[in-house]
């Protein structure tokens, strides 16, 4: 026998499933049952692949040989180039990570090709089953869908899993017995008004300008003086980044004279400094605490390092407004309830397509709403 035959991997049986197993480069693959034709035809097929593509390091995967987990692992590489903004992991990367959890705890060795319909419902009553609501578990299904769509353009899997996926429709309300959410309510003035003794000035502002504009609490956060164009009686914010900029939709954020008033002391900083930054805002919680004691005025050094010409974060943000609202003795509220509390007023005022014009803040659609208004 010579050498090149003696170091084919070997046909041998797996005795706990009593199926035929061959191993390529530390990977195992099933065959069938052992000492069958059809094993020993799918072995050599196999074999055949393996030495074609040159006695690679990594085994051939074909069609009907990968597994949900291998699909997994070379999903979430994709998953961490392509979910990324401005160098930042999205949380569409954790939402697609929770997702597959499930997944992997079910069908983690089971053969793609062989992930259906049945399968996909199967991950969904587990959704169902702890408690997720409707929307959630519709987003999560999708997210499952996506990367099975991705593995059929790779090749990886065949089109029909896919597709035979693709049946599979979103949960109506109420079915399955599925939590169902309420929909995001706007603030009321009364409590927004309720938490400010418990904050500091810096996020009083925040909140009054995010309401004044009905902006994202994402984009007040990361306010500039250099975003903002203050040429005109109206000023124009343009965030460094928002939400709908991988989309190349341009977003302006108009601040009227209210809003002027109340960061116009905010802009008395370097153009590239952050409008509202978090160190300053414990300088003035532990001023207010300690009466302006100087002694008393000493932050952590690492915190300070960490913070130094830094924004507040999202859940930050958030976070502290939770607190004052447990301080206050009311139900908590989010900062985007501040968005929903200015589309509300301006709908009351001007009707729903004011409402629409502004919170999208699209030039032109706005340039031909006032002009409408001009007319009429």
């Amino acid at each position: 026998m010579s050498r090149l035959t003696k170091s084919l991997p070997k046909y041998r049986k797996h005795r706990a499933s009593g199926q035929a197993i061959v191993t390529i480069a530390g990977r195992h693959v099933y065959l069938g049952p052992h000492n069958t034709k059809t094993s020993k035809l799918e072995y050599d097929r196999v074999v055949a692949e393996w030495l074609a593509a040159g006695r690679p390091s990594h085994p051939i995967q074909s069609l009907t040989e990968i597994s949900v987990a291998e699909v997994m692992v070379a999903y979430m590489r994709f998953v961490k180039q392509r979910y990324v903004k401005n160098g930042i992991s999205t949380s569409e990367q954790h939402g697609i990570r929770a997702a597959l959890r499930r997944v992997r705890k079910l069908y983690s060795k089971t053969n793609a090709s062989e992930f259906g319909p049945l399968s996909l419902k199967a991950v969904r009553q587990v959704m169902v089953d702890e408690g997720l609501a409707s929307s959630s578990i519709n987003q999560n299904v999708g997210r499952i869908k996506r990367m099975f769509r991705w593995a059929a353009s790779e090749e990886l899997i065949p089109a029909s899993v896919h597709q035979s996926l693709s049946t599979v429709n979103g949960l109506r309300r109420n079915e399955l017995n599925a939590i169902e959410t309420e929909p995001v309510k706007p603030v009321s003035a009364e409590d927004v008004q309720k938490v400010f003794p418990f904050l500091t000035e810096i996020l009083k502002d925040m909140i009054k300008i995010q309401k004044l504009a009905g902006m994202r609490p994402g984009e007040i956060v990361i306010m500039r003086p250099c975003d903002i164009d203050q040429s005109d009686d109206i000023w124009q914010y343009q965030p460094k980044f928002h939400k709908t900029e991988h989309r190349g939709r341009e977003r302006i954020i108009y601040l009227g004279l209210n809003a002027q008033l109340i960061l116009k002391k905010d802009l008395l900083r370097p153009l590239d400094a952050y409008c509202f930054n978090p160190l300053e805002s414990i300088k003035q919680r532990k001023k207010s605490k300690n009466k302006g004691n100087p002694d008393t005025l000493k932050i952590n050094s690492r915190f300070k390092a960490t913070n130094q010409n830094k924004h507040y974060l999202g859940s930050s943000y958030r976070t502290a407004i939770k607190r004052a609202c447990e301080k206050a003795k009311i139900p908590a509220w989010k900062p985007n309830q501040l968005r929903h509390a200015a589309a509300t007023d301006i709908r009351k005022k001007f009707g729903l397509e004011a409402a629409q014009v502004t919170l999208a803040m699209l030039p032109l659609t706005l340039h031909k709403f006032m002009q409408n208004v001009m007319q009429n």
